[in-house]
C-alpha cells in the first residue's frame, strides 16, 4: 500500500466519523466512493489529480466509501444508550425553568467520595429507590428537620 492510498483510507475513516452529525452521512460517503470509483475509471479523469505521483485505482475509492460507511456505523454502535431502568427516564426534562423537580434517591455508595477540581464531592451511587417530592409540604418537613433546600 502506498502512502497516497493510506492517506485516502484514513481520511475516509475520519470523514466517516465526522459525518455522523447528519443521519445520511455514511450513505453519502459510500456514494462519493462509488462516484469517485466511476469517475477515476476513465483515463482523462486523472488530469484532476495530476499532483499525485501514484494514481489510486477505482477499487481504492470504493474501499474508501465502504470504510466511511463502516466508520459511521461503528460510531453509532459505540455511543452509550441508557438502560431500561435508567434514573434519567424518571426526571422531567429541563424545559420548565421555573419549576424545580424534587426527588429523593436512595441507594448504596459504591465508591469512595472524592473532591473534584471545582471543589465538589463526587461519588458513584447504586440507586435502589426513587421517590418524587410532594412540593412545598415536603420542603417544609425537611426544613423542620434541619435540612436546607438547594
Amino acid at each position: 500500500m502506498t502512502q497516497t492510498i493510506g492517506v485516502i483510507l484514513c481520511l475516509a475513516y475520519i470523514l466517516g466519523l465526522l459525518s455522523t452529525a447528519v443521519s445520511w452521512g455514511g450513505y453519502a460517503l459510500l456514494g462519493l466512493g462509488i462516484g469517485a470509483a466511476i469517475l477515476f475509471q476513465r483515463r482523462n479523469a486523472f488530469a484532476l489529480l495530476s499532483f499525485l505521483r501514484v494514481r489510486p485505482k477505482p477499487a481504492v475509492w470504493l474501499a474508501a466509501g465502504v470504510i466511511g460507511l463502516l466508520a459511521t456505523l461503528y460510531f453509532q454502535a459505540r455511543v452509550p444508550q441508557p438502560g431500561a431502568n435508567d434514573i434519567s427516564k424518571f426526571v422531567v426534562s429541563s424545559d420548565s425553568r421555573n419549576k424545580a423537580q424534587i426527588v429523593t434517591v436512595r441507594g448504596k455508595v459504591t465508591s469512595t467520595p472524592r473532591l473534584t477540581r471545582s471543589q465538589k464531592t463526587q461519588f458513584w451511587l447504586e440507586s435502589t429507590q426513587l421517590d418524587e417530592g410532594r412540593g412545598l409540604g415536603w420542603q417544609r418537613n425537611q426544613r423542620r428537620a434541619g435540612v436546607s433546600p438547594g
